[in-house]
């Protein structure tokens, strides 16, 4: 996935809490450096990845 996604490219998946962990790992092992963010006041969990 990572020579998809233009160098310096970002991803944003927006995800449910539970699934975020899992999807961090696909998009690591695809290549991509991960980040989860959450929000609480808006109950919302995106992940960002970067190549």
């Amino acid at each position: 996935m990572s020579d998809r996604l233009a160098p310096g490219g970002h991803l944003v998946v927006e995800s449910g809490r539970e699934q975020a962990g899992a999807l961090c790992a696909a998009l690591s092992a695809a290549g991509l450096v991960p980040q989860m963010r959450r929000d609480a006041d808006l109950d919302a969990t995106v992940v960002l990845a970067r190549n």
